[in-house]
């Protein structure tokens, strides 16, 4: 009975272990794959924004 324990402790550990490595590397990616996007979104504020600034009347 202790070994049935044992073997189903140790195959529980291995696949939530397996899961948790995926889900990390699954945010890693999505991480790196944000940053890259936003630093392109960025860039295109800082040039469309002075356009934006310049082209509205200065009574606003």
């Amino acid at each position: 009975m202790l070994y049935i324990g044992l073997v189903v402790g140790a195959f529980l550990g291995i696949c939530i272990s397996i899961i948790v490595l995926v889900i990390v590397k699954d945010l890693l990616i999505r991480a790196k794959s944000d940053e890259e996007t936003s630093s392109v979104l960025d860039q295109q504020v800082n040039e469309t924004l002075p356009t934006l600034l310049s082209s509205s009347p200065a009574g606003e």
